[in-house]
């Protein structure tokens, strides 16, 4: 089993395209996904499943919230995505206040080539 972390975006906001965390529990349970953890309203979830890559694991994802009328885009990213991102942090002064620290993931290098100078 591999363990992922899907980052839902344009859910609850603003009391617009709701999706309470144990419905999306639910959702991914019936997916077989398992050991299902949210964090608050976030969209944020980790879990496991025996899918080996995250981008076919968002579409089906996606698909499945676009079923029940919720719309919202879907990132899934594995450990070595994050253990990525935490080796590349370029503000290492935050592992002191580890709150300080924002990470913000594109889907796809284009996304990531246009945000830069």
């Amino acid at each position: 089993m591999n363990v992922w972390v899907a980052l839902l975006r344009r859910i609850n906001v603003g009391g617009k395209n709701v999706l309470k965390m144990k419905e999306l529990v639910a959702l991914l349970e019936r997916m077989c996904c398992s050991d299902v953890k949210t964090y608050v309203q976030s969209g944020n979830v980790v879990f496991k499943s025996s899918e080996s890559t995250g981008v076919a694991m968002g579409t089906v994802i996606e698909k499945a919230l676009h079923g029940s009328s919720v719309n919202a885009r879907v990132l899934v990213l594995g450990r070595a995505e994050f253990g990525h991102a935490i080796a590349s942090n370029p503000f290492p002064q935050t592992e002191e206040h580890p709150n300080t620290l924002h990470l913000f993931f594109c889907r796809n290098r284009h996304t990531i080539q246009t945000l830069s100078p």
